[in-house]
């Protein structure tokens, strides 16, 4: 299933979404018997794809505030790029001092890259290199994880009509 409709692409991104943001990625156990299906659905469906596929969008959809180097630079993939930089440095102390030790190291590398473009005038290099390439590779790296747990997700859901609650719909 490597080439997804758009309009299923799009729908699988939105329940995601939905899911994450207004539910907190799980099923509500009181409130709307609507809300509470839809959750349902979804999280079914999650558990046919995998915990990695999961955490994934889990990190893609969750509403979370970067620095606006890391947000400019990674955009809709930052918290994924975030935790793949965790990843590689492994340390000791919390999720929360994990990932500020990695947003340490990527606003630094960030700051390098635009020193450098600086050096150049703004222009672009005819082939990336040092911290240019690392940001480069963290994200393209991050988008692919995002994008192959798209396609899991929306192996799993098939075309039909949105599960969103239509109140609540995007």
């Amino acid at each position: 299933m490597r080439n997804l409709s758009l309009a299923l692409r799009e729908m699988t991104q939105r329940e995601a979404a939905w899911f994450f943001q207004e539910v907190a990625g799980k099923v509500p156990e009181g409130g709307d018997p609507a809300v509470r299906t839809a959750a349902a659905t979804i999280d079914a469906r999650f558990t046919q794809i995998g915990s990695f596929h999961r955490g994934v969008l889990a990190l893609r959809f969750a509403k979370r505030s970067w620095p606006d180097a890391i947000q400019r630079e990674l955009g809709v993939v930052a918290s994924v790029a975030v935790r793949i930089e965790c990843a590689q440095h492994p340390a000791v102390g919390t999720t929360d001092e994990v990932e500020a030790a990695a947003v340490e190291r990527l606003s630094e590398i960030i700051r390098r890259a635009n020193i450098e473009k600086a050096r150049r005038g703004g222009r672009l290099a005819e082939t990336l290199y040092g911290p240019e390439l690392t940001i480069q590779k963290l994200f393209l790296r991050a988008a692919r994880y995002v994008n192959a747990a798209v396609r899991a997700l929306a192996a799993v859901r098939e075309d039909g009509p949105c599960v969103i609650p239509s109140r609540e719909a995007p």
